[in-house]
């Protein structure tokens, strides 16, 4: 069920990292990620996404399956297909450092937004002006380790890729701006660049 875990783009992006035993989430991510998958086609021993909007090569994770058998009727929604859902997970994998996985799952959702049946500038699943598109933000985040807390002052990252060759957009409580890091693994020695594009940070 991708919503089990969905509190975790906001305690991710708050710094407080894992909710449950960290093992116990990358194991419940990657389990949504095997069992969840669809792809049209579909399987004729699986329903069709519940919105019926996939075409000839779609692929995407539903909300919820039954690996082991359904509990009565199970859920409403179990075989709705959106990218709203989709982040929170991508999301998760990223804080347990799965990049593959993530990978995987937000590939998904791109080739489904690359202009030949749908914008590649929108990503409307679900409803055009549905809030749960704004969990994407939350793979920003954890693609580039970012912790902010505006109370204490505190910024950090802790990139997912590239480490030793860093530049990412930030955005702060009063402004934003880029952030780079270059230099080995760990960066035992290398170089940080903290640049302010607009308004003022306080660190």
């Amino acid at each position: 069920f991708v919503d089990q875990l969905c509190g975790i783009g906001l305690s991710s992006a708050c710094g407080f990292g894992h909710i449950f035993q960290p093992d116990h989430e990358a194991r419940a991510r990657d389990a949504i990620r095997k069992y969840n998958k669809v792809t049209q086609p579909m399987d004729k021993r699986r329903p069709v996404d519940g919105q019926n909007h996939f075409f000839p090569g779609d692929s995407g994770i539903t909300v919820c399956t039954y690996p082991h058998g359904k509990l009565k009727d199970g859920m409403t929604y179990a075989t709705l297909v959106s990218s709203g859902f989709a982040s929170p997970v991508v999301a998760g994998m990223l804080l347990d450092r799965n990049v593959a996985g993530a990978l995987e799952i937000a590939g998904n959702v791109r080739k489904r937004h690359d202009g030949r049946h749908r914008s590649p500038w929108n990503e409307p699943e679900c409803g055009l002006l549905y809030s749960r598109a704004m969990a994407h933000w939350n793979i920003y985040d954890q693609a580039c380790g970012h912790t902010y807390d505006s109370v204490t002052a505190a910024l950090s990252f802790d990139p997912r890729s590239n480490a030793s060759n860093f530049k990412c957009f930030f955005i702060l409580a009063e402004g934003w701006g880029n952030f780079s890091q270059t230099g080995p693994a760990g960066l035992p020695s290398g170089e940080l660049q903290l640049s302010v594009l607009w308004g003022k940070i306080h660190l």
